[in-house]
């Protein structure tokens, strides 16, 4: 059930029926950069409307020595 908007009208959390709350976060251009749930943070960084890189790191543990980070490439014009 959604639960907060931005004032740009975008999702900022959704309450699961199991009770879990899934927050949401938009850089300036209205781009989703992060989901958190049960504490783990999704991160994405941009390059236009292109997802570059995507990590996660665990919110309630100690800061890891070093992060998984996805890379994608796309063709040209498609997200192929």
């Amino acid at each position: 059930m959604p639960k907060g908007q931005g004032c740009n009208g975008s999702l900022r959390e959704v309450v699961r029926p199991d009770g879990q709350p899934v927050t949401y976060t938009y850089d300036a251009l209205g781009r989703r950069i992060s989901k958190t749930f049960q504490g783990i943070t999704t991160r994405w960084l941009w390059n236009g409307n292109t997802p570059l890189h995507e990590w996660r790191e665990d919110v309630t543990a100690p800061p890891p020595d070093k992060n998984e980070i996805t890379t994608w490439v796309f063709d040209e014009g498609t997200f192929r």
